[in-house]
């Protein structure tokens, strides 16, 4: 539910491209015959439609999955689309419109954010950091994910939990304490505070960070209007 997959025109159909909806920048449709997609690595697909709708419902099906997962913020921070004529963009609402009926999941749908994170990276979804988040913190109307709280070895396993911090707008902190923290992980965390849109506390105890990343810290921190 989380990708956009490209076919072979011819049998046996192959999948040529496979991207992740949070890989996609922007939708650039000129006609209703013609998607030009273009990824935020830099990469563009040009695609051309059979039915006159099909462009429409491709866009609005991306849209709407996107909305769904992450409900409380706009759209636009994440996914922009520029359509010709004008008038298509009706098509679309009426699609998104399906996601005022869908009731978002715990603590700001996390858990279904961190699936779709999870998968983004490529790392598996833990249910035991998905049940601590519905079950604890949701009990306690606990505002601020510790990374201690869950039992994690791997980095990899740490860095969807620290991104969904995005696109959550419940989440309000970040705790880290006494974990030696990887230059991987501390680029993840420089990048929620630049683009987060609700991060008031973050805490960064005993985990090995250095000058350089507290000045981008500061940095951050200024230019994100939206956590002051």
């Amino acid at each position: 539910p989380y990708r956009c997959k490209l076919l072979q025109i011819k049998a046996p159909f192959k999948v040529e491209h496979d991207m992740h909806f949070l890989d996609i920048a922007n939708f650039d449709s000129p006609s209703v015959e013609k998607i030009v997609i273009t990824t935020k690595p830099g990469k563009r697909f040009i695609l051309h439609m059979i039915g006159s709708d099909d462009a429409d419902h491709i866009i609005g099906r991306v849209a709407l999955s996107l909305r769904t997962i992450f409900p409380s913020i706009p759209l636009s921070r994440i996914l922009r689309a520029t359509l010709e004529p004008i008038s298509r963009q009706k098509n679309i609402q009426q699609t998104l419109n399906q996601a005022d009926d869908i009731e978002a999941g715990a603590c700001g749908n996390f858990s279904e954010q961190y699936r779709c994170v999870c998968d983004f990276f490529n790392v598996p979804a833990r249910e035991e950091v998905q049940w601590d988040v519905d079950t604890i913190y949701l009990s306690q109307s606990c505002r601020e994910i510790n990374l201690n709280d869950f039992d994690l070895t791997d980095p990899r396993d740490i860095i969807p939990i620290i991104h969904v911090m995005v696109y959550n707008k419940w989440f309000e902190g970040l705790v880290v304490k006494n974990i030696r923290l990887s230059n991987d992980l501390l680029e993840h965390i420089l990048s929620v505070t630049r683009y987060s849109y609700n991060l008031k506390e973050l805490t960064l105890d005993c985990v090995g960070i250095k000058v350089d990343f507290v000045q981008r810290l500061s940095m951050n921190m200024v230019e994100n209007k939206e956590c002051r």
